[in-house]
């Protein structure tokens, strides 16, 4: 199972004297950036290419304002991304189990995320899931075991050591 935590940052991608120049990376993050920085009055100036310029006093409060509105975009303790093998497990049994979840792609990922009173039933449902998973990996025609089983049988020889 590959759980991934999003990184959230802004990146540098031209300096002056007294501003920056950056892109947030993802559409909603931008779309709910723009009326945070009106509010907390910090300046900004949105470019023709999308990219936004900040003053470099700026750069700390704009960074802790980005990691706030992500956290509405993306509850940090309340979601998580997996492979597509995990990811179709985790759909069946959430279905299965009536377990309310919601998947909202971030930063290019999709991510499955789940609301603070579903947490024990998520987890549940997510250890069973592993659990499934971990045994599919393991079996002898799963597709872990052909993957190794295929992998450690020897290449055959060619060219002249083969005569």
């Amino acid at each position: 199972m590959r759980k991934y935590v999003p990184l959230i940052f802004l990146l540098l991608v031209a300096c002056s004297e007294d501003t920056i120049t950056t892109s947030f990376g993802d559409p909603e993050l931008e779309r709910r950036a723009i009326p945070a920085l009106e509010k907390a009055g910090l300046w900004y100036r949105q470019k023709s290419d999308g990219r936004f310029e900040f003053k470099n006093k700026d750069v700390r409060a704009v960074e802790a304002l980005i990691g706030s509105v992500a956290q509405q975009v993306l509850p940090f303790d309340r979601s998580v991304s997996y492979g597509p093998e995990m990811e179709e497990i985790m759909v069946r049994l959430l279905k299965k189990n009536g377990v309310p979840y919601t998947v909202t792609v971030f930063q290019g990922t999709r991510w499955f995320v789940w609301e603070e009173q579903n947490a024990a039933d998520f987890r549940r449902v997510q250890d069973a899931a592993t659990a499934e998973l971990e045994s599919q990996l393991s079996a002898p025609n799963g597709v872990g075991y052909q993957a190794l089983n295929k992998r450690s049988q020897p290449m055959p020889l060619r060219g002249p050591a083969a005569d």
